[in-house]
């Protein structure tokens, strides 16, 4: 009895290893998948995922990684909170250098960026999403806001991104003190 729950045992850890595995690799079926990359297209890179503010700041401040995209679909009430900021405060995104990609055509498919950013964000669709420097996917509306109205209106962080190479920070209270 002991025997077969071992096997049983170590067939699921095999199964979750593999498993795990295949979800790494990205692995679709080889149809020209975006994901893989496509003949004569190089293959998706996935991002780290930022839920916090404090990575994203750093990020975009700190080591000098501008927000390059922001995907969105019309439909989705926090993606229109943040447009509805941006026109608010007078910022043309894509003058800013943030390129819109729309996750859904009219008539509700999926576009292109929504495989960009399954791929991007480690298998989550979820928007708003903002990319930031090519390297991390930002989710949650409310902090999409604080970080572009820290980035875009913050006359200290103005100075420091026009200053030299970078924000040098020494320890965690350095960074606390950035972000207050």
């Amino acid at each position: 009895m002991a025997s077969s729950t071992s096997v049983i045992c170590g067939t699921a850890a095999l199964l979750l290893l593999l498993s795990a595995c295949l979800c790494e690799a990205f692995t679709l079926p080889s149809r020209g998948s975006p994901l893989r990359g496509a003949p004569g297209r190089p293959a998706l890179t996935r991002r780290e995922v930022v839920y916090q503010y404090d990575m994203a700041y750093l990020a975009t401040v700190a080591q000098r990684q501008p927000v390059t995209g922001f995907y969105y679909f019309p439909e989705c009430k926090f993606c229109q909170k943040v447009f509805d900021w941006a026109k608010e405060k007078g910022v043309d995104l894509e003058a800013k250098g943030v390129q819109l990609k729309n996750i859904k055509d009219a008539s509700g498919d999926p576009t292109e960026f929504s495989l960009e950013l399954l791929a991007k964000a480690v298998g989550n669709k979820q928007v708003p999403a903002l990319e930031i420097g090519g390297q991390h996917i930002m989710k949650e509306s409310g902090d999409i806001i604080a970080l572009l109205s820290k980035l875009w209106f913050d006359e200290e962080v103005q100075r420091q991104l026009n200053s030299g190479p970078g924000i040098k920070v020494e320890s965690y209270m350095e960074i606390a003190d950035l972000l207050d």
